[in-house]
């Protein structure tokens, strides 16, 4: 039984290595546009009186896109959220470890809300489309729902693996 559980939990952390890797890949993706399309869209007003009609839009989504992707990364990194520092003991202590599961609990439980709310959102907005781009707005509403998947599964490896939320040495 113990093999079987220290392998399920060998998988999921190789897997959130991947999550962790692809999330950064993401924000630094969305980082270029939101940059690129900024500048881009500031030369053209004041050099050349033009504008680009969908770059405004663009960009805030994917600044906020970004924004949250970024967010449920810091999940699982040490010192990135809220905690009660002053319950704190030392790091192994059994204080520590119930703090650190209490937090990640209400992290996920957040999580959960932001997926519920997130749907009902999309379900609600499914056919209003934005101004510029002509895009659902579910599209750029379902990052909420993206976002509390993706901190439940940080606030898992968390729980999971204390150790890995200390920071860049971290292999996740």
């Amino acid at each position: 039984m113990t093999m079987r559980l220290s392998f399920v939990r060998s998988v999921f952390l190789r897997f959130m290595g991947f999550v962790n890797r692809s999330n950064e890949l993401c924000v630094i993706s969305l980082f270029t546009v939101f940059v690129t399309l900024t500048i881009a869209q500031i030369v053209l007003r004041y050099v050349f009186s033009a504008s680009i009609d969908w770059a405004d839009e663009v960009s805030r989504a994917s600044f906020i896109w970004m924004v949250f992707i970024a967010a449920s990364r810091l999940v699982q990194k040490e010192g990135a959220h809220i905690t009660l520092e002053l319950l704190r003991g030392k790091p192994e202590s059994v204080t520590e470890k119930l703090i650190n599961i209490f937090v990640n609990l209400v992290i996920a439980l957040f999580s959960a809300l932001m997926i519920f709310y997130g749907e009902r959102l999309m379900t609600l907005n499914a056919f209003t489309t934005a101004p510029a781009t002509g895009f659902s707005m579910a599209i750029y509403q379902s990052i909420f729902v993206i976002f509390g998947v993706l901190s439940i599964l940080s606030a898992v490896t968390a729980m999971l693996h204390p150790t890995h939320s200390l920071g860049e040495d971290s292999p996740i």
